[in-house]
């Protein structure tokens, strides 16, 4: 039997999957088991909106992130909690281009006693770690992912 895998999905990355149906190819590619999502990757408040997409690829994207959704947890709430709680976070969320969400799973990330991957689309978050927090990033590397 193979080894557990949890997966932090980062919200782009969520719904990117969702647009290109590629949500259960992504999990079996990664070999994940345990993939979780932020909150904020489904709901009124998403980008799907903004996305420059055809109206009946949006309904189908929105009805495959409900279904995502109904499937996929949100990151725990007491993982969520000890990370929101760290100076780390705090100092994170100050730079730019390092949201609330990424400063949130990265941190989980490197915390997490599980086997972990951090999915993110965001390369500016990733330059924007590297320069202002080398170390951290050097022990968050390993298990990212970016595409």
């Amino acid at each position: 039997m193979a080894a557990e895998l949890h997966a932090f999905f980062d919200r782009d990355v969520f719904i990117k999957l969702a647009c290109c149906d590629l949500w259960d190819d992504a999990l079996k590619a990664l070999d994940v088991t345990h993939p979780y999502r932020l909150a904020s990757a489904t709901g009124s408040k998403t980008p799907l909106k903004r996305m420059d997409i055809s109206d009946s690829l949006r309904e189908v994207t929105k009805a495959r992130l409900a279904k995502m959704a109904a499937q996929v947890p949100v990151v725990p709430e007491h993982w969520v909690s000890a990370a929101l709680t760290t100076d780390l976070y705090n100092t994170m969320i100050a730079i730019d281009n390092i949201d609330g969400g990424e400063a949130e799973l990265a941190i989980v990330a490197m915390h997490c006693e599980y086997d972990n991957k951090l999915i993110s689309g965001d390369k500016r978050f990733m330059t924007a770690m590297a320069a202002a927090f080398p170390k951290e990033f050097e022990r968050l590397r390993p298990v990212l992912i970016s595409f």
